[in-house]
């Protein structure tokens, strides 16, 4: 009766588990990675000439001293699994692979 109390409990314990991994899963969006631009405003906070002065100053960068800076905007870490911005910008570095080539 034991084992068979103890394998029910196991069985139930390991499909939580998998329940709450997968659903982790499905809630964590994907890296807002750069693709054409630097700038990735996924909450349309910087629009208009602001916007083309902050593309343009970070190309520059890039350029000049061949460093990549990257900025993104986010409603929430936490849309995207992180719970801190030093652990999203190094997803986003290695993930989106941002590095000089």
């Amino acid at each position: 009766m034991k084992n068979s109390q103890t394998s029910a409990w196991k069985s139930a314990f390991f499909g939580s588990a998998l329940a709450l991994a997968s659903q982790a899963a499905l809630a964590n969006k994907p890296l807002p990675c750069p693709t054409t631009s630097p700038l990735v405003d996924t909450i349309g906070l910087v629009q208009g000439d602001t916007k083309q002065k902050v593309e343009n100053r970070l190309r520059a960068i890039d350029s000049q001293k061949h460093h990549q800076v990257v900025v993104v905007t986010v409603n929430n870490l936490g849309e995207y699994g992180y719970g801190s911005i030093e652990e999203m910008a190094n997803a986003i570095g290695k993930g989106c692979e941002v590095w000089y080539r």
